[in-house]
């Protein structure tokens, strides 16, 4: 038979022994929680990694994680980082026109009409143009228009331009000089293909046969005439 003595000492032994049981089970339930946000953070890590790509309004903040580097940008920023010029075709009021050069072939007189762009965006020209004849203070001049023949040379097809910003195009243009009904003209209106506005262009030519002159399609560049 143990003494009261012992008795009380075997109490208190099972008492620390608990006490020490449930603080452990704490601890260990405390590192499962820290190792289940940790493993959780990570995750969204990983699926904010990959939603790099998503439009943003203007002026919206991009942040794109790779392999631990973090970089920011203005999505404003970005876009014009990228954008180019405006296309489409030219019109106009992108150009300024002039005479470039002439010469007769036969009966023919023969001449060059540039175009430049003067404006601030890159634009194409593909085709013919449209021509029609003004004689002093601006009266119309009776015109037909032939696409090719007469005095411009053969083989100028028609091909796509693309006009940067001070870049040039050109066309030829010719006329009797000869037979037919003449006029005074002394300018150009020229509709670019696709446009429905005109460019003028300042000359002073004698334009024989009732009007009708001949064109080329546009071409790169001043094209010889």
């Amino acid at each position: 038979m143990s003494s009261p003595g012992a008795s009380r000492r075997d109490r208190r032994s099972d008492r620390r022994r608990r006490t020490l049981l449930i603080v452990g089970g704490v601890v260990l339930l405390v590192v499962v929680v820290v190792a289940v946000v940790v493993l959780a953070s990570g995750g969204s890590d990983n699926k904010k990694a990959t939603t790099t790509g998503t439009t943003t309004p203007s002026g919206a903040t991009v942040t794109t994680r790779a392999g631990g580097t973090t970089a920011t940008t203005r999505a404003s920023d970005a876009t014009a980082a990228t954008a180019g010029p405006a296309g489409g075709p030219c019109k106009a009021a992108d150009v300024d026109g002039a005479m470039a050069g002439s010469t007769v072939r036969g009966t023919n007189a023969v001449s060059v009409v540039s175009v430049t762009n003067t404006g601030k965006r890159t634009c194409t020209i593909n085709g013919y143009p449209g021509v029609a004849l003004l004689g002093p203070n601006n009266a119309k001049v009776q015109t037909t228009v032939a696409q090719g023949g007469g005095g411009v040379p053969a083989g100028l097809t028609a091909q796509a331009i693309s006009l940067d910003p001070g870049a040039k195009a050109s066309f030829v243009i010719s006329w009797d000089q000869v037979s037919g009904t003449c006029a005074d003209v002394r300018s150009f209106d020229v509709t670019l293909p696709g446009d429905s506005k005109v460019s003028n262009v300042q000359s002073s030519v004698t334009v024989c046969g009732n009007g009708a002159v001949n064109v080329s399609p546009f071409q790169p560049g001043t094209v010889s005439a």
